[in-house]
Parts: structure tokens; sequence; C-alpha cells
């Protein structure tokens, strides 16, 4: 247990990106789904995960930002934890270069070649962000729909050079006022691992609000025009996160964030797509707007 709490409590503290210095326990728990509270107690030594995914989940997040460096560490993690170490899958889910070249073919099972007509393209586990961040560095029109964005702050630097450079960019989130809000709260409380952030809603969204307040204090008043945020009050049906013809799609299930849900990578001339871009448009236009994100 002890070896455990001091792999996780070192790998957290030694990520950093050239956004943020180190994680923070609630930021952890957010892209996991749980509990501040239940990731504090991992770190404290008083328990640790029950599901071998959660332990694989925490290997993606602490890679992202070389908290963990290579193969030999993700396994220490998994065998403090009482798991077997990575399984070829779950490698290439986190860092394809780990697979030792001589046995790729034979790891990678074979599969047939996309059909160009499939409504989506891919599917990942979880939030890609390695790829969403390769997407922001070049492109020209952004949408992001969701009740809020635990990545966010993470894109600080890459959305402030989007706008820089003149991309158009769109943000809906829920309004954290709003009843649904409320019921949103309700329904994350119906996890296994329930969030024990009070009011995660509302907390998100404000923490969302501040990081673009952020951001657009650093814009002239061209590239300003180019930020759009509204709120909306509608029930979410699915979270969007468009960079040009990219586009991936997550579901709000009971009991689990959308951006840890399943993520779906939309070709958007299907008609999924078409749908996909109905749902942003139509929110957008029923949404209230903030005329002035310097004063929210």
């Amino acid at each position: 247990m002890s070896a455990f709490r001091e792999l996780l409590k070192r790998y957290r503290t030694q990520w950093r990106t050239t956004e943020k210095l180190f994680l923070t326990q609630e930021e952890v728990s957010l892209r996991l789904g749980y509990g501040t509270s239940t990731y504090g107690q991992w770190e404290r030594g008083r328990g640790r995960p029950s599901a071998r995914n959660a332990v694989v989940s925490l290997i993606e997040i602490f890679y992202e930002g070389q908290g963990i460096k290579n193969l030999l560490e993700a396994n220490a993690l998994l065998q403090a934890s009482e798991f077997g170490d990575l399984q070829a899958g779950e490698i290439l889910r986190i860092a394809p270069a780990w697979l030792p070249q001589n046995g790729l073919d034979d790891a990678v099972p074979p599969t047939n070649q996309p059909d160009e007509t499939a409504p989506h393209r891919d599917a990942y586990e979880r939030f890609p962000t390695e790829i969403f961040r390769h997407h922001l560095q070049t492109g020209q029109e952004i949408r992001i729909l969701n009740t809020w964005s635990p990545y966010l702050k993470e894109f600080f630097t890459l959305l402030r050079a989007a706008l820089q450079r003149q991309a158009r960019t769109r943000i809906l989130l829920l309004s954290p006022d709003s009843q649904v809000a409320e019921l949103r709260n309700e329904a994350l409380e119906a996890s296994k691992d329930p969030v024990e952030i009070d009011d995660p809603v509302r907390h998100g969204v404000k923490g969302n609000l501040a990081d673009l307040k952020r951001i657009w204090s650093v814009l002239d008043e061209q590239q300003r025009k180019k930020l759009e945020v509204r709120l909306y009050d509608s029930l979410p049906s699915i979270s969007i996160h468009q960079v040009d013809q990219f586009c991936l799609m997550g579901i709000y299930f009971h009991g689990k964030f959308a951006i840890n849900s399943p993520q779906f990578e939309v070709d958007m001339t299907s008609s999924l797509g078409e749908q996909v871009d109905k749902e942003f448009e139509l929110l957008w236009g029923v949404a209230q707007p903030i005329q002035n994100i310097d004063d929210w």
C-alpha cells in the first residue's frame, strides 16, 4: 500500500507541461471522474483503485505530462496496486512507442481498412488529449460544447495561440445557475465512486470562465472578437470538441463525466456529423452570450 501511495505522489508532482508545473489532487480526480477525497485517500495510503482500468487511466494521465516517462515506471504503478503489467492494447492506448518494434505485428491485432462511409472513424476509451493538442496547433475554427471542460486549463497556451492567429473559437458551457446544473450534479452522484466536490458543475463552469478570462486578458481587440462564449440551460445530449473537420463526440452517462466516457471521432460529412453540427448550432442559437468575458 505504501509503495502505491508514494508512486502516486511522485508521478503526480513530477507531471509537467508548458502550461502547468504539476497536477493537483483535484485535477487528477476530475479527469478520473472521482471525488477529490477519493483520490486523496489513495495518496494517504488509505485504499487504492479496485478496478484495473482506473490505474491504467492514472498512467495515461501521468504520462501526458511525463510524470511517468517509460514502461518500467508504468508497470511499477500497476504492480504496486497488485495488477499485472500493461497489455499490448493498453500500451497502444497510452504510448505505442513502448511496444518493441520486432513484436509490433504480433502485438497489434489485424484490423480491416476503415469504412469511409462509417459515421465515426475511431473511438477512444477516454479523451485523447495529445491528439486534440495536435489539431489545436494549426486549427482555424474551434467549437467546444460541454457542461464544463476539465481540460480547458491544459489547453490554455494552445487556445491563446489559436486566437492570436485569428482562429474563430466558440465555447458552449452549461449555465451554472440553471436547474439543469442541479440535475447533472445528481446524475454524477449516481457513480460508484461519487464526486465529492461540493456542487461540481458550478465549480467546473466557473473555473472554465476564470481560465477564459485569463486568455481574454492577453488578447488585443481584434483577437477578442474571435472568442465567443455562451451559457446554455438545456439538458446536454453529447459533448463536442471540434477543430476544423476533426471532431470528438462524448456521451453524458449517469455517474460519469462526458470527458471520461468513450470519445468518438466523428466523420463530419456523415449523417451523424450533420446531427452533431446541428446540435451545436441549435444550442448556440438559444444560449445566452457572455458579452464581456472580463466581467462575466
